[in-house]
């Protein structure tokens, strides 16, 4: 029983991530789309926004790109450049949710196979 316990913790644990992964891998492909659009975008004027709902309009000199690399550094790349970089993460982290998915199903198949031992324990004793 206390098996059973240890991996329906595990297997919730693992679940949650997952909804992490996924709600990143939502993000980027919106991001992705986003740098598509930019690409097609032919106006000098866009409205950009600033976080938490907040929007200003701005015009667009260039269609260079401004991408945080860590630690508040900007360094200048194309959107074509940045595609490309959205494009691995999007690959890293679907790699890393079939591997979720994988461990989540030998977990839970695991677990089906206690619960049946401990059926069948419990109905050996009652006989």
């Amino acid at each position: 029983m206390y098996k059973a316990q240890l991996l329906q913790g595990e297997a919730q644990e693992l679940e949650q991530h997952l909804e992490i992964v996924e709600h990143e891998l939502d993000d980027l492909n919106k991001i992705h789309q986003s740098l598509k659009d930019f690409e097609n975008l032919n106006q000098k004027s866009s409205i950009s926004s600033l976080g938490k709902g907040i929007h200003i309009r701005t015009n667009i000199e260039s269609k260079d790109l401004l991408v945080e690399v860590g630690a508040g550094v900007l360094v200048k790349k194309t959107s074509t450049e940045t595609r490309a970089v959205i494009e691995n993460q999007i690959k890293r982290l679907n790699e890393a949710r079939l591997q979720m998915l994988n461990k989540l199903a030998m977990y839970r198949k695991a677990l089906e196979s206690i619960m049946q031992e401990l059926q069948e324990e419990q109905h050996n004793h009652s006989h």
